[in-house]
C-alpha cells in the first residue's frame, strides 16, 4: 500500500484580488500497489484531455480513474457536480495555447476532446472547490504518489477561481499535473512547479533546481524541515534530493517533443454543436446570430461568449474574437485586427488583406482600441501562492 499525498495550490480572492496566504495542507491516502492492477503501463500514457466541463462535470469518489463513467477521483468524498468553466471561449483557446507551449517540449498530446476509455491524463478546469468537498482557498489539486512513476490514468482539478488570469490558469494546470508524474515544489520563480511570483508565463527548467517555496512555520506541506536564508528550501519530496530538474524528469517520462497533437475541433461551421456557431481557426465560437456572439454590440465583457468586448475611437462596441493574423480565420464581413501581443481579433467591416473579406465599405482599423481585459492576460500577472 502506498501513500498517496495531495499536493494544492491556492488561490484566495478579497474582491477581485488574491489575498496572500498560505497553502492548506491536505492528504489524502490512496492504495497503490506499483505491481498490482493499477501499476502504471511499462509505455507511459502521451495525452493529456483539457476539460472545460461544458456540459458540467460529474466526478465519482473512489480511485482516480479519468477514464471512468463517470470520471472518479478521491479528492472529493461524495458524488459531485463541477460547473463548467466561465470565463468564455477565448480565455479557454488561450489557456490551451499556453498549456501547449509549457508542455511543447514533451511527447505529449494536449486534446480538448475526450479520449473516452483511452488511456489519458486529464485536468478538469472548472467549477468551484467547494463542489468537490474542498476549501474555498484551493486554486488546485492533484494526486501526488512517490510509491508510483506516474499515477494512470492521473485526474487533477484547476478550479475556476483564477478569474481570465490565463497564466496563473495554464501555471496551474502545469503543476498540477505534474504533481501526479511526482514533481515537487521549487523555488525557481520562472518554473510552473513553484508557489513564488512571476511576471511572465512559467516555463519547466531545464536545470537541478531546489526543490521548496512552499514551507509554512519551518515545514514543508509533507512536514518535510525547511532551511534557506527565507526557510523555502527543502529536500525533495520523492527522491530525498535537494534538487529537481522538471525537463530531464519529464523528458525521461515522456520523451522529447515537440507532441503529435494536431487536433481541430472543426473544419467548418456545419460541424458545429449550435446554428448559430461559427467555426473560427478551428474551433466553435457564437457568431453574429448568437447572443453574445462576434459583432455582436456590448458595452462591456460580461456580455460577450468570448469574454472580451472591444470598442472604437468611432464609439462603436463590438464582441471579438481572438484571431491569427494572416491566417484568414475570420468569417466573411470581418477581419483580423492586429490588437498587440502578436494577436489580433475579428471586427466587423475590417479588411485584413487575406482575401476571404466579403463585406460591404470595409473599413481601415487604424481608429480601434483594444485595451479590454482578456487581451492583456499575457503580461498582466497575479501573484500566485
Amino acid at each position: 500500500m502506498w501513500r498517496c499525498l495531495l499536493a494544492v495550490a491556492v488561490a484566495a480572492a478579497a474582491g477581485s484580488a488574491a489575498r496572500a496566504e498560505p497553502p492548506q495542507r491536505l492528504r489524502i491516502y490512496e492504495p497503490m500497489d506499483p505491481s498490482g492492477p493499477r501499476a502504471a503501463p511499462a509505455s507511459p500514457v502521451k495525452k493529456l484531455f483539457l476539460n472545460f466541463c461544458p456540459g458540467d462535470c460529474t466526478v465519482m469518489p473512489g480511485t482516480t480513474d479519468s477514464t471512468a463513467v463517470p470520471d472518479r477521483s478521491i479528492v472529493p468524498t461524495k458524488a459531485s457536480m463541477l460547473t463548467r468553466f466561465s470565463r468564455g471561449s477565448t480565455v479557454q483557446r488561450l489557456v490551451v495555447d499556453c498549456v501547449r507551449d509549457v508542455f511543447s517540449r514533451f511527447d505529449l498530446e494536449i486534446v480538448t476532446k475526450d479520449p473516452g476509455a483511452t488511456p489519458h491524463f486529464e485536468v478538469m478546469i472548472a467549477g468551484r472547490p467547494e463542489q468537490v468537498q474542498q476549501d474555498a482557498r484551493v486554486g488546485g489539486i492533484s494526486p501526488f504518489n512517490c510509491g508510483v512513476e506516474y499515477i494512470p490514468n492521473a485526474l487533477a482539478f484547476v478550479f475556476d477561481v483564477w478569474g481570465t488570469n490565463v497564466n496563473e490558469i495554464c501555471a496551474t494546470v502545469a503543476q498540477e499535473l505534474a504533481h501526479a508524474f511526482r514533481l515537487d515544489h521549487v523555488i525557481d520563480a520562472s518554473d510552473p512547479m513553484t508557489y513564488n511570483t512571476y511576471a511572465e508565463r512559467r516555463q519547466f527548467v531545464d536545470a537541478q533546481v531546489q526543490c521548496g517555496s512552499d514551507c509554512v512555520n519551518g515545514k514543508s506541506p509533507f512536514e518535510l524541515t525547511c532551511t534557506g536564508p527565507n526557510l523555502q528550501n527543502h529536500t525533495c519530496s520523492c527522491t530525498g534530493q535537494q534538487t529537481q530538474n522538471s525537463v530531464k524528469l519529464l523528458v525521461g517520462l515522456f520523451g522529447a517533443g515537440p507532441p503529435t497533437s494536431s487536433e481541430t475541433i472543426c473544419a467548418r461551421a456545419s460541424e458545429c454543436p449550435a446554428a448559430t456557431d461559427i467555426c473560427l481557426g478551428g474551433r466553435c465560437v457564437p457568431g453574429p446570430d448568437a447572443t453574445g456572439g462576434l459583432g455582436t454590440s456590448c458595452t462591456e465583457d460580461g456580455q460577450c461568449a468570448s469574454s472580451i468586448c472591444a470598442s472604437s475611437t468611432e464609439g462603436e462596441h463590438h464582441c471579438v474574437e481572438i484571431c491569427r493574423l494572416g491566417a484568414g480565420e475570420c468569417p466573411d464581413g470581418f477581419g483580423c485586427l492586429d490588437s498587440g501581443n502578436m494577436s489580433g481579433v475579428c471586427w466587423p467591416g475590417y479588411d485584413d488583406g487575406t482575401g476571404g473579406f466579403c463585406g460591404a465599405g470595409g473599413r481601415p482599423g487604424a481608429g480601434l482600441v483594444l485595451g479590454l481585459g482578456v487581451l492583456a492576460l499575457v503580461v498582466r500577472r497575479r501573484r500566485r501562492r
